[in-house]
This record gives C-alpha cells, structure tokens and sequence, in this order.
C-alpha cells in the first residue's frame, strides 16, 4: 500500500505540475497575464539568474496584480485548478537555486523582470527559512519517492543470526565409485559466465536506471540556448509507468495466489509426507500455497524485470538467429540423432528414467522407462489426444548411444522418441520436478535466507505454470493441451487448488523414485557425469540435512532435488542445446525428420508439426539471467552449515556442477 499511495503522490503531482505548465506556456506566449504585462517567469514564481544575481518575484504581489485587474481564469480551468497552480508556483520556487535547474522551458521573447538586490534576496530568504535550507534537497526527494521501493526490496535484509550447529558425521564419499565416475570434470579450469555472478547484478540496476531515465527527454527542451527540466512529465511519466508494474503484479497476485492455502497445514497436497517409491497417482502442483502481496512484489522488481530482459533477448533475438543459421545449412549437427539422444538421456534429469543394464550380444545396454510416471498425453494429427503408457529407449552406455526406442512395444524412429522426449522434459516432466521441490518449500521460516529462497521457488513455479506452460501449449495451435489435462488429473478435483491445474497439461500426477540407492543410480555412476555427482552428493546431503540447526523445510528428499537435481539439469540442458548453433542443430535436426517422416502401420499418428513451437520456446527459457542477491550455495550465509559444507564436498568432485548449485529455483 505505501508503493500504491507513493505512486499516486507523484502521479498528481506530476499532473498538477502540467497543468501549470500549460498556463505559463500560454502566458509565455503572450506575455501578459490579463491585462497587465508580466513576466511569465514571475506569474508562476520562478527565479531566475540576471547578471549574477538571484532573483524570487513575490508571490503576494503577482497575487494582487491579478485581482486589482479583475483577473479571471483561463478557459477551460477552474478556481480549484488555479489554487493549485498557486500553491506549486510557491513549491517551486524551492526547487530553483539560483536558476541552476529551470523546470519550465519559457519562450525567448519573455519579458524581462528586474532582478531582487542582494538585500531583497536576503530578507526573501528571512522570510522562507524552510525554502532556503531544502532548496536542494526536495528534488532529490521526489527522485528517491520513486527509487525507495526498489532499495527497500533490494536492501531489507536480515543478517544471518549465528547458530551453533551440532556435530556431523558425514558419510564419506564411495572412492570406488568416484573413480569409476569417468565423466566428472576434476578441472578447476570452465567458463564462469556472467550470469553466475553476484556482481552481475549491477547490470540488473543499471536497467533499472535506463527504465528510470527513459521519459528524461520528455521533459528536456532546448530553449535561449539552454537546457531547461521540466519535472512534471518526468515524474508523470514514471510514476505512470511503476504505478503499471504495480497495479499488473497486484492483479496476478490476486488472481493466483490470493485464495490459496497459507500454510503447508491447510494445504490438501503439502499437508503430507512426500510419497517416495509408489506407483500409485499423487497430487501433484507447481502454485499450492499462498504467497503475501509484499513478496511478490520483491519478486516483480528484482527477479520479473532481469527474466523478462534476458528471455526477451533469448527468444526473439538469439534464438531466431540459431534457428536461421540451422535451418540454413550456416550450422550443422556435431553428432548423429542416436548420440545426442543418447547424450539427453545420461545428462539431463532423464537418468532418473534409468531400470537396469542388460547385456545383448556383448553390447552394455541401459533400459529407461516412464512407467512410473504413469501415461503422458500427446497431441494427434488434426484432433485429439493419445496418451502413452510407457515409453522405453535402450542406450548403448559405453558409446553413449540410443540403439532402440519403443513407444507401448511399438518400436520408433529415434528422431521421433527424441523430439517427444525433448518436448516432455521442457514441459510435463520439468514441471514435475518443479512440484517435487514444493514440499521444500517454508516460505515462514525462522531464517530470513530461507524464507527468501522459498519465495523465489515460489514465484518461478508460478511463472512456469501460469506463464510458460500455457504459452507453450498455445502455441500447438490445439485446444487440447489447455483444456484436456493430464490423464490423471481429473482423480484430484479436490486437493489441486485451481480448475487450470485439472485442465491444463501440468506435471505429472506420480511420486518420485528411491532413485539414489546402489540398485539404481549407483550402477550407472561409470556412464553418466549427472547421475554420478548426484549420488555421490545424496547420502552427505541427507547427513547434513538431518543435523542442521537452520530449519529448512520437512523433506530432506524434495529439498535434495530442490538444491541439488533442478539447478544442474537446467545447466545441463543449456550446456546441451544453447552453447552454439551447432549444439542446436543436433536437435533441430531430429525434429525435422521426425515432421517429416511418415507414420508406420499402427503406429499412432502424433503431430509433431504441432509440438514443434512449444518445444523451441522452452528453448530459450533454460538458460540463467543474472541476480542481485545471493542464490548460489558457495555465496549462502554462513550461519546455514547445510549449502556451504555440500559445496565444499561437492568441488573436489566436479567443480563446474558445484560452482552452479543453487538454494532456490531461479530459472
């Protein structure tokens, strides 16, 4: 509320101001004020500087030259309108120090007014003590009414509390597995882009400058041959334009959030253990709990601006670009479909699809499976849906390539399964991971760092679900991927918060895997360099968890994929597709084919045509931006054992996956 009222201060402020500037332009003109001659300047208590010497006209005099000629107001104003124009002529005979900033442009052919005497100015001043003293200080005010919100929501932060945490006994990490691990990089030598940085962040601000300074040549004239300021456009013009981002966050807040559970408690979904191993259906949400107006405000002025920038640049300047260069024939695919496939599935949260090994004819295959998700719907040729109940792709694990691919024992094309798999983990499936990482959620948690991190988990579910999805699933073209819903969505009518969560294709509705056991993860450690820093991290992580004096959240699980899983497979992903065009083209190609390929006997007859927009929109949205504050766990306060002493362990293992671990979801 005291952003709303600051805003609608400056904005009737600022038109107050225009409105004398319309009688003063008009008098300028003119060069009369009814029917005596006046100087425009002094008919609205503006000094100026004559010969070096200051001059303030006397507001009670030009007064009493309008009533002594029965001086009307000007058509189209009002008394009210006059009293205003009175009352700011005074005001801004404050803002003017010796004529160093004139906020009105005059015209040149102005009168001109006989200047005060130094006396005259010192009694003026006598006599306007408090103008005087804050001649300079009022403008700088009413920039900083502007800029306050952003400071206030940038700087309000508590300091980490010291905490004595107890001792640990930390697991120490399997040597044979870490040596079997071929795939991790040891190397402390990898690019740090810039978006890793917390000083990166004062690109972020200067953004906000430009945003600031945009309507500056609005209210800049060039006039006698001097620049003159007039400060009521500016201040209209930005006051208009924070008022908006205000009034736009308001509105979505209310619209999403307002009516949600506030806390984890009355929350239908939240309100039990996180199911682990179950084949069973399980709610599943990205928006289950309730987020304060304030917080999402932090979130519209310090996450929504530099997003918008960075995935704005993305998706309609760099990725169009990469696409033209592919499409082309200026860039080329680095490996063959069944190797980038092959590459997807082994570094990418796609390991987590991983059953066994089984061994063909001296040939080390791993078998993926999404039977434990249950079906994935897709979209048909024309209309309607199909939904398949398990999709199976075996990966040569020495070459790292996909050799055979199923879709319900039918065998596909690679090009096919690899363009819906690519298309399912930037969509349902990423959206899954997501609704895991609500249960690590504490947006009321004792500690400040905490809080924050929920709030930004929080803030991105809501921009992926209610921003991201439905614009990807529009852009099919096909109004059943916003109205037909997953498969099992329709079981949970009551504990899913809103109609769009049962209708629109979302997460999948299952419980996570006890991936993490030697059984699973352990056995595809040697061929995968994700899966094996994952598992080699889990059992410290989950020591550590449980000894934290910092309370975190309930689930040592879903906080495992929320610090851990999400952050590197967004990185994986990146580093797979966005490094280059050429990294592109290896998928782009598939896609390709598979458009262009026709349909086997049996064979459902799925539209890739259709899926395709969707897909290359998610693209773009993977990649980091950067941030003003800390979200990574090497730069987590210390008074939290848990982040800091996970990437102390995690460093030796791969130092380019620890140096991107982060506390929240932020991309």
């Amino acid at each position: 509320m005291a952003s709303l009222c600051a805003h609608m201060f400056l904005l009737i402020f600022g038109i107050t101001m225009l409105q004398t500037a319309s009688v003063e332009t008009a008098v300028s003109h003119t060069g009369k004020f009814g029917s005596l001659e006046i100087d425009a300047r002094a008919a609205v208590g503006i000094d100026r500087v004559e010969e070096g010497v200051d001059h303030q006209p006397n507001n009670s005099e030009v007064d009493d030259h309008r009533h002594s000629e029965g001086w009307q107001p000007t058509k189209g104003s009002s008394l009210m309108r006059d009293a205003l124009q009175r009352l700011n002529a005074s005001v801004l005979a404050a803002f003017s120090d010796g004529g160093a900033m004139t906020f009105y442009r005059f015209a040149e052919q102005a009168p001109r007014h006989k200047p005060l005497t130094r006396r005259e100015d010192r009694k003026h001043k006598q006599e306007h003590p408090w103008y005087s003293e804050n001649e300079d200080n009022i403008l700088w005010g009413l920039f900083a009414l502007v800029c306050v919100e952003y400071l206030v929501f940038y700087c309000f932060c508590m300091g980490p509390k010291a905490v004595e945490q107890p001792p640990v006994e930390i697991p120490p990490i399997d040597e044979s597995l870490n040596k079997e691990a071929a795939y991790l990089k040891r190397t402390e030598q990898f690019p740090k882009p810039l978006s890793s940085k917390i000083h990166a962040g004062c690109c972020l601000w200067t953004i906000v400058l430009l945003v600031w300074l945009l309507p500056l040549p609005c209210a800049l004239n060039f006039s006698g041959g001097k620049w003159h300021f007039s400060v009521g456009p500016f201040l209209v013009v930005n006051s208009v334009l924070h008022l908006l981002l205000v009034l736009y966050g308001t509105y979505r807040w209310r619209l999403y959030f307002l009516k949600l559970p506030k806390t984890q408690k009355e929350c239908p979904i939240l309100s039990h253990d996180l199911p682990l191993g179950t084949l069973e259906p399980t709610p599943m949400s990205m928006r289950p709990l309730y987020m304060s107006w304030l917080s999402y405000m932090w979130c519209m002025h310090v996450i929504y601006v530099p997003f918008m920038v960075k995935a704005g640049y993305t998706l309609l300047i760099r990725g169009p670009r990469a696409f033209k260069k592919v499409r082309s024939g200026a860039a080329s695919p680095n490996l063959t479909v069944g190797q980038a496939f092959g590459k997807f599935m082994l570094e990418t949260s796609a390991f987590m699809w991983f059953k066994k090994i089984e061994e063909t004819n001296g040939v080390l295959l791993g078998y993926f499976s999404s039977q434990h998700l249950g079906p994935i719907r897709t979209l048909l040729v024309k209309e309607g849906t199909h939904d398949m109940q398990n999709i199976e792709i075996w990966v040569d694990l020495k070459e790292r390539t996909v050799v055979r691919a199923s879709i319900d024992g039918l065998d596909f094309m690679l090009c096919k399964v690899f363009f819906l798999i690519a298309f399912i983990f930037t969509g349902q499936s990423h959206a899954w991971l997501h609704s895991v990482c609500t249960w690590a959620l504490a947006p009321e948690a004792d500690d400040y760092f905490i809080r924050k991190m929920s709030v930004c988990t929080m803030f991105f579910n809501h921009l992926g679900f209610d921003f991201g999805l439905p614009q990807a699933s529009a852009q099919s073209g096909r109004e059943e991927f916003l109205t037909g819903g997953n498969p099992r969505s329709d079981q949970f009518e009551d504990e899913l918060p809103y109609l769009d969560e049962i209708m629109l294709l979302g997460p999948f509705q299952a419980a996570p895997q006890n991936f993490f056991t030697p059984e699973l993860a352990g056995k595809l450690v040697p061929y995968s360099r994700f899966c094996a820093f994952a598992y080699l991290l889990y059992k410290p992580f989950m020591a550590l968890f449980e000894a934290e004096a910092v309370k975190i959240c309930d689930s040592a699980e879903a906080c495992f994929y929320h610090t851990v899983l999400h952050c590197t497979d967004h990185w994986s992903f990146s580093q797979m597709f966005n490094l280059s065009p050429n990294d592109l083209a290896n998928l782009v190609v598939a896609i390709e084919e598979a458009k262009n390929a026709g349909y086997a006997e049996n064979e459902p007859k799925i539209d890739y045509v259709a899926l395709e927009p969707g897909l290359c929109t998610t693209l773009g949205l993977t990649d980091d931006f950067v941030k003003s504050f800390n979200v990574y766990h090497r730069d987590s306060p210390s008074n939290i054992r848990l982040f800091r002493k996970i990437y102390e362990i995690a460093k030796p293992l791969d130092p380019e996956l620890a140096y991107h671990l982060q506390c929240c979801i932020i991309k």
